[in-house]
């Protein structure tokens, strides 16, 4: 019996395991594991060279799995000597966001270079609050500035654009800001909704005192949801808790069950006599009846959810229904002042219920008058009987 009680708690669990594994957030996640490369975003300035390793990020060319080369851009190639990605911006290099990509074998990874001038009075970037938007949804940004040098102008005009990894501008914006290095800038775009969901790069033009600083974020746009993947998760522990307390109650329901038929079946030649007993001293049948019948439902709902075997269930029930004959045969031979007062109180709150109906209107009038007319004559013939 216990194994049973077991096996429905744990497919309660089971169920809202699985709700949170189908959830929109456990999807998200599945993404985010995802082993394709990321999209590689280079800055420098002007006359600036990098030799960047790749080595520590794609394990293919450590291992010398994968060849890579460089395309797209006419001052960034791939050293296979080295291992290395040289990014040469010459000082006459213009200033802005140049597309390529990075071949590793058989994959194919955007490669975006931004160019800023060389020797800028500050250094600026921006800084996503999230990287991951839904359609629709603005861009929460700020600026991480630091002067390094003297500056004329406390404010700057920022260039925003939203492009593909093609070079594709699909949306622009421009405004003027201004700044204090003490504390960041922080700024808001609206993301068309006309943008297909995928990853795309926002690339900021910031004009100070003649001087641009190139820079950019990778962002990603996803489908909107019907609902938030966090009301999702949140419904879901809900669902996990409110299952939980159902099974706990249940199984609490049944443990208490269990115990009031232990009590009956163990107790139940001494209950009886003790029922029998008070019934002679108090001549109140109906409330002998009453314990009775109560004690024979819980023995029902027992056998009904198979916490009492049917052998002792009959045995029990057997012996109730023999006392309440017996109390039924003592209560026929009664003293008749007993049996009237209890059928008199009987027929009283019979009266007081159609009473009670009669005002709330649930029967008709001349219903009413019939029931209770015959209702105070078998009153009075009791009484009378009494006497």
């Amino acid at each position: 019996m216990e194994s049973k009680y077991l096996l429905i708690s744990l497919f309660s669990v089971s169920v809202s395991i699985l709700l949170l594994l189908l959830s929109p957030a456990s999807c998200q996640i599945s993404a985010q594991e995802s082993n394709s490369p990321s999209p590689i975003i280079i800055t420098l300035h002007q006359g600036e060279k990098k030799e960047i390793s790749i080595e520590e990020f794609f394990e293919e060319v450590q291992a010398g799995q994968a060849e890579a080369a460089a395309s797209g851009i006419d001052f960034v190639f791939f050293d296979e000597t080295k291992g290395k990605l040289i990014v040469d911006a010459s000082l006459i290099q213009p200033v802005g966001a140049y597309f390529g990509k990075l071949t590793l074998g058989p994959e194919e990874i955007p490669l975006v270079v931004l160019v800023s001038e060389d020797n800028p009075p500050l250094s600026a970037r921006i800084i996503l609050k999230d990287n991951s938007i839904e359609t629709g949804e603005s861009l929460q940004l700020y600026f991480d500035i630091k002067t390094l040098s003297q500056i004329r102008s406390s404010t700057f005009v920022v260039k925003y654009e939203i492009t593909d990894f093609n070079g594709e501008v699909l949306a622009t914006h421009v405004g003027e800001e201004a700044f204090s290095t003490a504390s960041p800038l922080f700024d808001t775009l609206q993301v068309p909704p006309s943008i297909q969901p995928g990853e795309y790069i926002l690339i900021a033009e910031i004009s100070h005192d003649e001087s641009v600083i190139v820079t950019g974020e990778l962002f990603e746009v996803n489908e909107k949801e019907l609902l938030p993947r966090s009301t999702v998760t949140r419904v879901a522990f809900v669902i996990l808790i409110v299952l939980g307390l159902v099974v706990l109650l249940l199984l609490i329901s049944l443990f208490l069950l269990r115990k009031n038929i232990d009590f009956i079946v163990k107790n139940q030649p001494k209950k009886l006599e003790e029922i029998y007993r008070e019934f002679i001293k108090t001549r109140k049948a109906s409330d002998a009846i009453s314990r009775l019948r109560k004690q024979l439902d819980i023995l029902n709902k027992g056998r009904k959810l198979k916490v009492i075997n049917k052998d002792t269930h009959e045995k029990t029930s057997r012996r109730i229904y023999s006392t309440v004959r017996r109390i039924e045969r003592k209560y026929r031979d009664a003293p008749i002042s007993s049996r009237s007062d209890e059928e008199a109180n009987r027929l009283k709150h019979e009266l007081s219920l159609i009473e009670q109906a009669y005002r709330l209107k649930s029967i008709k009038k001349g219903n009413y008058e019939k029931a209770r007319k015959k209702l105070l004559k078998s009153i009075n013939e009791k009484k009378g009987k009494k006497q």
